[in-house]
């Protein structure tokens, strides 16, 4: 007996198979999802960059590094996308977004003030997603925006606010994030431009119980600070650790000290948009001479209302300290901030 092979049963059960029904069904439902993914091509770019489809986002970033390029005064519209472009989870837009990012900051347009919100935002999300990378190669990019972020910025209260929140992470790289980046910060910007303050507590309660890995970074933000403020730091760290980070912490602070013995000044590298500042913010007081900032702040939070001997050892300042301080050559103003 022959059988022809449309009438045999297909494996899973019942009668004869159509196939080219079967082809005509998949063509149908290839044209309908070819004609959606063109339609969501063709969305304004705010709604293509929160697109579903990857694809979908990289063509909006696309889109945006061409108005970037053509870009010749600064696009609030276009800004306001940045934090949505790098809430991204495709490894590949990720990246791409952010060299989109430093390529906006590196025309040099200022930041409205309305707008430096999003900076903050920014560095947030780099610190929380993208230093948090094995990578180094991601780690130093984070690190480069968030510093040009940063230089838009007319303060880091909030950034620094912002931080202090990520250490309470139980997310050890978040917590490893966020201490490196402080440190940067602080090392780049100096002690009056980066508020300390709000992060060195929290991290002086957890460096006793700390892995290893953590509570070195945790001394090394801590020596950072001496570096900026000297023995103000104890005030800081005086019977609040343990004996063993203590040592450790005091090796670091003769390492600097060996540098002050020389005159040392730290210097920051980099500086806000408002700010002049320069030489750091070790400037002891007696609480009834203190200079104001802009934000009505006092630049010593260590010393406010105490007396204090500065040239005690125990601070750093000795005689080579004050002839770089009394320099001819220096004006008189600078001569005055450093003092």
């Amino acid at each position: 007996m022959t059988t022809n092979i449309d009438d045999v049963p297909c494996a899973c059960g019942g009668g004869s198979y159509n196939f080219e029904e079967l082809i005509a069904k998949q063509e149908a439902e290839y044209e309908k999802q070819k004609k959606l993914e063109e339609a969501e091509f063709n969305l304004p770019l705010n709604e293509k960059i929160m697109s579903k489809n990857w694809k979908c986002r990289k063509s909006a970033l696309e889109d945006m590094s061409n108005a970037i390029t053509d870009m010749c005064e600064f696009d609030p519209d276009l800004f306001k996308l940045f934090p949505k472009a790098i809430d991204e989870p495709h490894a590949g837009n990720l990246d791409y977004a952010m060299d989109l990012i430093e390529s906006f900051l590196d025309k040099k347009y200022p930041v409205p003030s309305d707008l430096t919100m999003i900076l903050n935002n920014i560095c947030k999300v780099l610190i929380e997603k993208c230093y948090t990378s094995s990578k180094q190669g991601m780690k130093d990019k984070a690190m480069r925006i968030i510093t040009k972020c940063v230089e838009n910025l007319n303060n880091m209260d909030y950034l620094c606010e912002s931080i202090s929140t990520l250490i309470d992470s139980k997310n050890q790289k978040i917590l490893q994030s966020a201490i490196g980046v402080s440190t940067n910060l602080l090392s780049q910007f100096g002690s009056t431009a980066f508020c300390y303050t709000s992060i060195l507590p929290k991290l002086v309660k957890i460096v006793d119980n700390a892995s290893p890995l953590i509570k070195g970074q945790i001394c090394e933000f801590i020596a950072e600070v001496y570096k900026w403020i000297r023995g103000g730091v104890y005030t800081f760290i005086e019977n609040k650790v343990k004996v063993s980070v203590r040592n450790d912490l005091d090796k670091l602070f003769n390492a600097q000290s060996e540098r002050f013995k020389e005159g040392f000044v730290p210097n920051p590298t980099n500086f806000l948009n408002s700010n002049t500042i320069n030489f750091g913010t070790f400037n002891p007081t007696n609480g009834n001479n203190k200079k104001k900032n802009k934000n009505n702040k006092s630049n010593d939070v260590v010393f406010d209302g105490a007396e204090v001997d500065v040239f005690n050892n125990k601070f750093g300042y000795g005689e080579k300290f004050c002839e770089e301080i009394l320099k001819p050559e220096r004006k008189w103003k600078e001569k005055k901030d450093m003092l």
